[in-house]
């Protein structure tokens, strides 16, 4: 076997032999700093929260019956008002998210802190619950399209 050899490190200035320290040979890690427009984010987020809501009043409208759109059956708009709800929900918590990375609440202002930190949850059960709750208690619905109580 062959032996591995030594490298030594000289200093350019002196010539003279230096010691390698450890901490010399760990790469160093920085955190990137948040780039970008918060009130931006926030603002998209909103829209988008909006957006939702309106696909949530149509998908409540087609289960009431008040809209039909006649080239696509009754089941598949509710099903489609509901991911486009979706989508625009996630979409919208996700912008809140970054925006809430590139300028964070202050901690100051409690109610004020958890509100901004959970403002997607709150988005979703805003634009979730009276569509689960129209299913639950519409008497008009069969028992295949009502869902299973929790």
């Amino acid at each position: 076997m062959a032996e591995k050899k030594k490298h030594t490190i000289v200093s350019a200035d002196t010539g003279a032999q230096v010691k390698p320290s450890a901490a010399a040979h760990k790469p160093t890690v920085q955190q990137a700093a948040p780039v970008g427009n918060a009130s931006g984010l926030r603002i998209g987020a909103i829209v988008l929260w909006v957006v939702a809501l309106i696909f949530e009043v149509l998908a409540l409208l087609v289960v009431l019956g008040k809209v039909n759109l006649k080239f696509m059956p009754t089941l598949w708009q509710l099903i489609l008002f509901l991911v486009l709800d979706l989508i625009c929900v996630i979409i919208g918590a996700q912008l809140w998210k970054k925006a809430n990375h590139i300028k964070p609440a202050s901690e100051k202002n409690a109610l004020k802190f958890w509100l901004w930190n959970n403002m997607g949850v709150i988005a979703c059960v805003i634009c979730f619950l009276p569509i689960i709750i129209l299913m639950l208690t519409n008497k008009d619905l069969t028992r295949r399209q009502r869902p299973s109580p929790p």
